[in-house]
């Protein structure tokens, strides 16, 4: 008994494979496709998708980086948490900001920004920025015209309610240049970013201005 059992069992599971090779043939058709094409991708240059050793600056393209710097500075200028420590951190100067811009500039923004960034933390609101497109301003050749886009979720925990996009432009006078500096804080580059140190001092990008002229 327990060997005709077997062997009934054999015959349904060769059956089986044979009903999966014919519905696998009938998917896809090897006569159709005899050659395996393959792709490496890297969806982006940036560092952190892509494999092998990072682009220089002048590799990525010196406009690229300097984007990216006022990317990172609208960002530290105008984004809020649901988080007051977070805010009162930045008023204090505990952040990249007072790195990335003047003195004058960064008192500026405590004075004239910081407050609206704080009733909304109370609020527990959520405020992100996205950079939209730079180009040198027509009529000021010292500044560069900057557009950017704000999404504000102006109440917690309700993902029903669509945020309010706001889009802006603010004139930008800057310094940058991607001249590496030897020593950060006492450290090579290499040990700096190594312990954790902001990319951002890899570069001199000062905001000597901003506003809306």
């Amino acid at each position: 008994m327990n060997k005709v059992f077997l062997s009934l069992s054999g015959l349904l599971l060769l059956l089986l494979m044979f009903a999966a090779l014919f519905f696998a043939g009938a998917i896809f058709d090897v006569g159709q496709k005899t050659t395996v094409e393959t792709y490496f991708f890297q969806p982006e240059e940036n560092y952190t998708k892509r494999p092998g050793a990072p682009l220089s600056p002048q590799e990525y393209g010196m406009q690229n980086v300097r984007d990216i710097l006022i990317q990172r500075y609208l960002t530290e200028y105008f984004y809020v948490i649901p988080n007051t420590e977070n805010v009162t951190q930045r008023i204090e100067g505990r952040n990249a900001l007072p790195k990335l811009c003047a003195v004058a500039v960064f008192e500026k923004w405590q004075k004239n920004v910081a407050p609206e960034i704080q009733a909304m933390a109370e609020k527990n609101m959520l405020r992100t920025v996205s950079l939209l497109g730079v180009m040198q301003a027509p009529k000021s050749p010292n500044y560069l015209h900057v557009e950017y886009e704000l999404k504000t979720w102006e109440k917690p925990n309700d993902f029903t309610i669509i945020p309010k996009t706001e889009r802006g432009v603010v004139y930008m006078n800057i310094e940058f240049s991607a001249k590496t500096p030897t020593e950060i804080g006492g450290k090579s580059p290499e040990k700096f970013l190594e312990n954790g140190g902001d990319p951002v001092a890899m570069f001199h990008f000062v905001v000597l201005d901003i506003g809306t002229y």
